[in-house]
């Protein structure tokens, strides 16, 4: 799945089953895969919306014109939306600052009242507080609805907003439609990974502004989400004035603050590797950095600054696997001929198999899975080391399937003995390690009941938990062999309910199933936060996703169709590309001969 040339490790050691119906107002997409916020920058500039530039000849237009005034500088934002509220009303009108980002449950409905007065009753889910930096941090509101009245003013051009709540309402799709989304890098607390941190960048900053706006985020630090499991800048260094392109090349010249001038060579290759992958999509030629105005280092752009981002390394198409009739089986495409047996089985552990995992990080192939032996069940823990495998006991524990957390080359390939893995048993997410059988029960604070279902990101730094039909994210601080679930943990709000599954579709993407609004169930990519949703073209009817899998997509790729995946409906597994298709045991390896399809169950990937 993964492998970076030896430069790169050198600097890493340094530094159309559509028909559900979906109803409008959900804003809910249906296509093949949400769109990488790394596939490219959006040249198009978007002016900023207040009553002077915007269609206010309808009441409707009108109402939909203020839900989009907040977007864009935020420090004129209450003054971009005052414009719409009506001469007598203004002076009267007094939000708050804070951008309250939110969905719309139902159609906008603007009902006129008489001739010359409507009325818009907004019934609103809360994504959260756009913040100054780009990050959408918790909400502070509950759901609720709240009523808006729209008419036309005597001697005045257009309808005026007349009423409104005493709020900042930014509309879902006007951030959609306004902002590009875009990761800032921080190094986690081990230094051997960089971390993205989603953010939402203003369309109305120029195309040569915005390099210069991600740096100033970047300097202030990450957001709430990832703050316990990463590290800032190095202290006091800032970057000094603009980040001008330099030369036809399309160049990026970054002068930092004298601070900078005290970083060794190793802290300055981790600082341009971060600055390098923040500003990616801005830029082709080299990265100039220089301290306050003198030459410091160039990065070139090639292979040697991908190794910080573990994402990066994934490759397609993946390794495909399963469970029939209780042992591992490696699947195929029908264009591929050869392949390589199943890694890390023995013949003691390879029957009775329910779930299971493979991950290959540096040269070695890493393994767990679930299996009943005597009365119960254990934990298999495998890899390409000596004294493997090791057999963890877990009773008739209701086990989910293990994930082995991403680590550095140098720990997965000297001895393994810093390879970490989690597993939900029982609701309670526990880690195991390769050096023992005991397990650890991590604590999760905030959650309304059990573990029902887990997602780990590439990284290994974030991960997304399923508990009470509802969906969350966090982040996991590691260092050494020890983790731990941050505090941070937040609620992502999507439009789907009763969830049952998640896991990530790339390093800002979740895949998650549930029910939709129109009471079906289906299978949605969605943004970090809930704020960008599609859902994938299935049509599950009524019955539960109980298992669910994805393929991250690259940030380097350009794909548009979306992670592959795989799921389980009524114990009948199906792969997730273009299209929804039911496996079939022609797909195995070496099937055996009287092989029936109602035996495959729990597909994965080798991550």
């Amino acid at each position: 799945m993964r492998k970076v040339t030896a430069a790169a490790a050198v600097l890493f050691v340094v530094a159309g089953l559509s028909g559900c119906g979906i109803p409008g107002s959900t804003d809910v997409q249906v296509r093949g895969g949400m769109p990488s916020p790394e596939a490219g920058g959006n040249a198009d500039t978007v002016p900023p919306l207040d009553r002077e530039s915007a269609d206010i000849s309808t009441a409707r237009k009108t109402v939909e014109a203020f839900l989009a005034a907040a977007a864009g500088d935020p420090e004129q934002a209450v003054e971009r939306a005052r414009s719409f509220i009506s001469p007598g009303k203004s002076a009267e009108w007094k939000p708050s600052s804070e951008i309250n980002v939110v969905h719309l449950l139902e159609d906008l409905n603007v009902t006129p009242v008489d001739s010359s007065s409507s009325t818009a009753v907004l019934s609103v889910q809360h994504l959260g507080v756009l913040s100054a930096n780009g990050a959408l941090d918790p909400p502070n509101n509950a759901d609720g609805k709240y009523t808006l009245t729209v008419g036309e003013v005597p001697g005045q051009s257009g309808f005026w907003v007349t009423g409104a709540p005493p709020m900042l309402l930014l509309r879902d799709s006007a951030l959609r439609e306004r902002y590009e989304q875009t990761p800032v890098y921080f190094w986690n607390k081990d230094r051997t990974a960089l971390v993205p941190d989603m953010r939402w960048l203003p369309l109305s900053i120029s195309l040569e502004r915005r390099p210069t706006e991600l740096l100033e985020w970047l300097s202030s630090g990450p957001s709430g989400l990832i703050g316990q499991a990463v590290d800032s800048l190095p202290a006091n260094v800032k970057q000094k004035g603009n980040v001008p392109k330099v030369g036809a090349d399309r160049a990026l010249e970054v002068n930092l603050t004298a601070e900078a001038g005290a970083l060794d060579e190793e802290a300055l290759n981790r600082l341009g590797a971060q600055l390098h992958w923040t500003l990616r999509r801005y830029y082709s030629g080299d990265l100039l950095v220089k301290v306050e105005g003198q030459p410091r280092k160039t990065f070139a752009t090639d292979a040697s600054l991908l190794a910080a981002n573990p994402s990066a390394e994934l490759q397609s198409p993946p390794e495909r696997f399963a469970i029939y009739d209780g042992e591992i089986k490696r699947l195929r495409d029908p264009n591929q001929v050869s392949l390589p047996p199943v890694p890390l089985v023995t013949a003691e552990t390879r029957t009775g198999v329910s779930v299971a995992s493979f991950s290959r990080l540096g040269q070695r192939i890493f393994g767990a899975w679930v299996r009943e032996e005597g009365e119960g069940r254990e934990l298999v823990i495998s890899a390409e080391v000596p004294g493997m495998p090791l057999r963890i006991p877990i009773g008739d524990g209701v086990a989910g399937r293990p994930v082995w957390l991403w680590a550095p080359d140098a720990i997965a390939d000297e001895n393994a003995a810093g390879m970490v893995g989690l597993v939900v048993i029982d609701g309670k997410l526990q880690q195991f390690g390769t050096q023992d059988t005991n397990r650890t029960t991590l604590a999760v604070s905030g959650l309304p009941g059990p573990i029902t279902a887990m997602g780990v990101a590439h990284d290994g730094q974030r991960i997304a938990l399923v508990s009470g039909g509802r969906l969350f994210l966090t982040a996991l601080i590691r260092t050494d062999t020890s983790v731990k679930v941050s505090t941070g943990l937040r609620e992502v709000h999507t439009q789907l309910r009763d969830i049952t599954a998640v896991d990530f579709a790339g390093q800002d993407t979740l895949m998650v199933a549930g029910q939709l609004p129109t009471n079906r169930v289906g299978i949605m990519e969605t943004s970090l936060d809930g704020v960008d949703q599609l859902q994938r073209p299935t049509d599950l009817g009524s019955a539960q996703v109980t298992d669910l899998v994805a393929y991250p997509v690259n940030p380097m790729s350009a794909n548009s169709s979306g992670a592959e995946a795989a799921y389980v409906v009524t114990n009948i597994p199906y792969r997730l590309l273009a299209r929804s298709t039911r496996m079939e045991p022609t797909e195995m390896v070496d099937p055996p001969a009287d092989a029936v399809a109602n035996k495959i169950t729990a597909p994965f990937f080798l991550q």
